[in-house]
This record gives structure tokens, sequence and C-alpha cells, in this order.
């Protein structure tokens, strides 16, 4: 038996040709609904293969009709080991892809039509969801190729999906954008059954908080908007009115005894004192270490001052911290490293409302140290190996 013909025969022999006469059995497919998809590929000229046969000539299997090598086909034929593709009159073993014949519309890989595909496949019509090596023109839901996760209508990906839409296999209200879920998108997000919160591509539940459209800043519970709610909400830093669901952006005055302005209760504000730990590039080094201070090193615990404000929104008291943080690893018996004071931006020693005896280097009032609501405090540390 020669190379190809061999090559032909890879499958077992049998599960092919039952899976031919399963073909042959079905009712023919219509692709009906199917949209126009721009795509890079060559369109297929020729459906019907019921007079096409394959012959091996040698080492080539050709494509006969009417008893001459049909070099015009480009659709599939079958022989004893299944269906194949055809190319300008022979088959082509480096064909992976749709094929469309009188029966409906199959995956081919390497030439030969693949009955166990299930994935995707893309033709001039768009991109389809296969099931055992056919389209499967009742599904509906999502997939995932190599570009995201795509939602399906009918067997097709509908590229016209924008928004909120459900998945059942998943149990889950995702965020759509030109048919692919969009996992980057934060924010509301409308369907049927109101306005909702979206994070990373789906709908948050649990969100009790505040978020904007262009319409305004809305108070959410259990991930959707609640127009019954009226009276204050925070966001993290800043304390808002809100009447109907929405921040009342419109309103000066007070209520329950606290200053309104546009729509902000500014009898407080909240400033956080941020705690710097130690540059992970330095708490790593085995040698000796010198950080005095760790400017660079992440923020590892934030405490949140609770302040009153003036009419205009100046801070009118002193501004004091009630918590002295220190990283959770000191002190260590394996990484012997010292921590000889706690600073500020200019080198001063951070100090809390409580302590005493304080001398001019010690700082309780944070108020000069406040950029844009916030205090840093770092870290005077080294450490000594010999």
């Amino acid at each position: 038996m020669t190379r190809l013909k061999a090559l032909l025969k890879k499958a077992d022999k049998a599960a092919v040709i039952g899976m031919t006469a399963a073909v042959v059995a079905m009712a023919t497919l219509g692709a009906g609904g199917v949209k126009t998809y721009a795509s890079d590929y060559s369109v297929q000229k020729y459906v019907d293969s019921s007079d096409e046969s394959l012959v091996l000539d040698g080492d080539t299997w050709h494509c006969y009709k009417n008893g001459q090598i049909d070099y015009d086909y480009d659709g599939i034929a079958l022989n004893e080991y299944g269906w194949w593709k055809v190319n300008n009159g022979e088959v082509d073993f480096s064909y992976s892809g749709m094929v469309l014949n009188q029966y409906g519309w199959w995956y081919v890989n390497n030439g030969g039509l693949d009955g166990s595909y299930s994935g995707m496949g893309v033709n001039e019509y768009g991109w389809w969801k296969y099931d055992n090596g056919t389209v499967d023109f009742n599904y509906s839901g999502i997939a995932l190729n190599d570009y995201g996760w795509w939602k399906f209508v009918n067997g097709s990906i509908d590229f016209g999906v924008n928004g909120l839409d459900f998945d059942e296999a998943t149990n889950t209200w995702w965020y759509f954008n030109g048919g692919a879920i969009d996992f980057a998108f934060d924010g509301m997000a409308l369907n049927d059954y109101g306005w909702w919160k979206v994070n990373n591509g789906s709908v948050n539940f649990g969100f009790n908080g505040l978020c904007s459209n262009e319409y305004g800043t809305w108070k959410f519970n259990n991930g959707t908007v609640d127009f019954g709610y009226n009276g204050f909400a925070a966001d993290g830093e800043n304390t808002w009115y809100v009447v109907n669901g929405r921040v009342a952006t419109e309103y000066s005055g007070t209520v329950d005894g606290k200053e309104v302005r546009n729509g902000q209760v500014i009898d407080t504000v909240v400033i956080e004192v941020r705690h710097h730990g130690r540059t992970p590039e330095l708490a790593n080094t085995t040698g000796n270490v010198t950080a005095q201070p760790d400017l660079t090193g992440p923020v590892e615990y934030i405490e949140y001052v609770t302040v009153q404000v003036d009419k205009d929104g100046n801070i009118a008291e002193p501004v004091y911290a009630e918590n002295r943080w220190k990283p959770s690893d000191y002190p260590s018996t394996d990484d012997c490293y010292v921590i000889n004071s706690i600073v500020l931006e200019d080198g001063k020693f951070f100090c809390t409302k409580e302590e005493t005896d304080l001398s001019s280097f010690d700082v309780q009032d944070l108020r000069p140290y406040i950029h844009n609501g916030v205090v840093d405090v770092y870290l005077n540390w080294f450490r000594y190996v010999g």
C-alpha cells in the first residue's frame, strides 16, 4: 500500500465509515440567518459533491467527475475512508477549516472531515460554533477562542451584542463590547431589570457603594441602584447626600445637622495616614542594609482619620493618628533588622495622639504633611550582619 493510501487510513476505518454513513443520513442543513463577516480566505465555489469521487492514482488521490479529473472542484468528496477536502483536483492534506457540502457545514482537519471537533470555525459569513464536526445552529451562549470570550446566537458570533447579557452556563451577567466579553469594563450598565455595577466585565452583586455614570452618582444595594434610598453615603473619601438613589449635587443646605454643599457633606473629611513598609528589593537583600528613611516602600497599612472642616472645606482642628504601625514580621529571628524610628517626609518623628514627652523633632498634628488628603509615614530601618 502506498504512503498516501496509508495516510488516508490514519483513522480507524470502521469508525470513519460509520461517521460517513451518519453524514449521508442527515437532512440538509441551511445556514440561514448568517451575517457578513470580512475575512482573509478564499470563498468556496462548489458545494454539491454528489457527482464527485476520489480515485487513487499512484500516490495521489484525485477528484473525478464524469471520468475526468475535476480541477475546478473545491469542496469535499467521499471515499471509503471518509470525506476529504479537494483543491485543484486532488485531496489537500494541508487544509484545516470550514467546508460546505449538500449536507451542511463541516470542520476539516489536515484535509479530512473531523467528526470529533468541537470549537470554533470561521468562513465568509462569520465565526461558528462546532459540535462533533458540524456547525451547531442551535447553540446560543459563550465560547472561547484565541481572541477572547464571544457571544453566540444560533451558532454564530453576534458582533452586535453590547452591554449586559446573561449566560446560563456560567450563571453570570456579562458585559459585552462588539460581541466579546469586556473584562476591562468597570462601571454601570443597564438591562431590563435596572442599573447594575460591573467589575471586570461581570455584574458585582456584592457592591453596596457609590458609582457614577453620565446621569450622576448613584447609591447601590446588592449590585443595583437603590432608587428608594435617601440619606448619606460614603465613597471612601467623602460623604454625600443621596435623594432617591442619586447624589443630590444640586442641593446645598443642612441635613440632620450636617452641612451639605453641592451634595457633599463638608463638615468632615477623611484623611488617609499611609504607612509604608520596607522596599522589597532592600528587604530581600542578605547583606548589610540601611534605609533612613525607606521612601520607596509599598503602602502596607492605612489609618483613616475623620476630621472636622469649616464651611470652606478647610481643616479646622489638629489631625491626630491613633495607631503606630510596624510590619507583621517585626521583630523576626530569621530576618534580623532594626526599626530605629518611624518618620514623616521631612525626617521628623511620627507620633500618635496618646504619646507624651515630645521633643521638637516629634510631630503629632499631621496637618502640615497632608497632600491631597494623604499623609505618608516611613520606616527608618537597617540590617547589620557583619
